[in-house]
């Protein structure tokens, strides 16, 4: 069976980001990380769960 990709009009596409980039600000700031150090994080944790974010110590 062959899957049908799935198409999203950009202003579906601006919305859903805009939805999501005030929550990842919000997390950001008061931590003091980068944005893109979150996104890997975020990455890792979808793809190998808690074992992806051991931390030091």
């Amino acid at each position: 069976m062959t899957q049908t990709r799935r198409r999203f009009q950009e202003s579906f596409k601006a919305e859903a980001v805009a939805s999501v980039l005030p929550t990842r600000r919000f997390v950001m700031g008061p931590l003091g990380i980068a944005e893109s150090l979150l996104g890997k994080w975020k990455r890792k944790y979808e793809q190998q769960g808690d074992a992806a974010v051991p931390g030091n110590g």
